[in-house]
Order: structure tokens, then sequence, then C-alpha cells
């Protein structure tokens, strides 16, 4: 059963609703995280169910995915070709601070790593964490395009941090 509660507002059975085209499952407010962001759907709970869990039942080696995707066109539906150094997605953590849940703790990034063309996108992982009295994530390590692990510094032309290359 799902009553409208407003003009933007609608409440369903079990906790879950949908306010100002946010769906919220598990309380009826909309709560902003990451330096404000204010994510379209939001699970809250106090215990081990404020998650999402993704299973696929089949008799095959393929599991369950999170797709993550960016395009520079500003249309949904249309496509324009990402950029060198462009974000493609993250993973963002955060913690109550007694004000709020805005403060970053830790996050993992991928980024355009190079100039992509068709079926061709060049990427890098980078993961940060925050320390002790600062306000922001610092980058601590970066996975390049071409393998290379670098901690301490984001570039293999910097020789104050340590690079690892794989072959």
């Amino acid at each position: 059963v799902i009553t409208s509660t407003s003009a933007t507002a609608l409440t369903g059975e079990s906790n879950v609703n949908i306010n100002g085209g946010t769906l919220i499952v598990g309380h009826t407010a909309s709560t902003t995280t990451s330096n404000g962001e204010g994510p379209f759907v939001q699970v809250k709970s106090t215990d081990s169910r404020g998650g999402a869990s993704f299973i696929r039942h089949s008799a095959d080696a393929a599991g369950s995915g999170l797709y993550i995707g960016k395009s520079r066109n500003a249309t949904i539906g249309s496509n324009t070709i990402v950029q060198d150094d462009d974000e493609l997605g993250r993973i963002t953590f955060s913690g109550d601070d007694g004000t709020d849940i805005n403060s970053e703790g830790a996050k993992i990034v991928a980024s355009v790593d190079g100039t992509p063309g068709s079926n061709d996108m060049p990427g890098r992982l980078q993961f940060y964490t925050t320390a002790d009295g600062a306000a922001s994530p610092t980058e601590r390590l970066r996975i390049t395009l071409g393998g290379s692990l670098l901690v301490g510094h984001t570039s293999s032309e910097h020789a104050d941090g340590y690079q690892l290359e794989l072959s």
C-alpha cells in the first residue's frame, strides 16, 4: 500500500518512501552525505539490514555486478566521449562527526588515464584516506593505466614516494 503524504512524497508499507524524487528505505527523511551529496537511493537501518546486496543465482561462473558509468553528454541517452582525468566513478566512505555525515574518511576513485577512443578506455584507480584533523581525503595510492603502483605520489616523475612497476 502506497499513500501520498504531500505533492512530492509517497509513503509505502515496510518503511519505503519516495520523497522529492529520492527513494528512501528504512526511514522517511533524506540524508546528505559526502560533502552534501544527496543520493537518489538511500537505505537506512539500525541493524545489519542497512546495506544493499546483489546476488546472482545461475548455473555458471558469472557473478553479480555493480556498474558505474560516466558520459560527457548532459542529455540522458546521448553519448559524448570522456576526457583524460575525468572521474568515471567513486566509492566514498563518510562518518557522522556529531554534526552531519558529510565528512569523508576515505574514498576510491576510478578516472580516465589517457586518451579514450572507440572501445578504448584507459583507466586508473586512486585510493584516498583522511588524516586526523584534516577536512578531506588525500590520495595515498594510485594504480596507473600501465600497471604502475604509485605510493605517496601521483606521478612517476616524483622522487618523494615509492613506485612499483608490475610486469
